[in-house]
């Protein structure tokens, strides 16, 4: 009886296969990242400089930020809810002593 036996680096891909098919499904929920933009404006105009950050209600997730410029961001965000804060600031007008 004759038998094939098959050369040992053709299992170790197999096995190597089946184990990034077993992971491709682990990690942890909302790690899916998508693409944001948008337009920030305060009374009407765009902010021209600051960070936009979108911040997860879940605790014990980071949050995810970007930089607002001449109005507009684009960041890549994970999905969930978010609250998100805008940081910024501009000159006022004369200071008063």
């Amino acid at each position: 009886m004759l038998r094939t036996i098959r050369p040992p680096a053709r299992r170790h891909f197999v096995v190597f296969c089946l184990f990034a098919l077993a992971l491709s499904g682990c990690g942890p929920s909302g790690s899916e990242k998508y693409t944001v933009t948008g337009t920030v404006t305060f009374d009407g105009q765009p902010v021209p400089d600051g960070h936009i950050i979108f911040a997860p209600t879940e605790a014990g997730l980071p949050p995810d930020a970007g930089k607002i410029s001449r109005g507009k961001f684009e960041l890549t965000a994970t999905a969930g809810k978010k609250r998100v804060e805008i940081h910024a600031s501009r000159e006022s007008g004369p200071s008063i002593p």
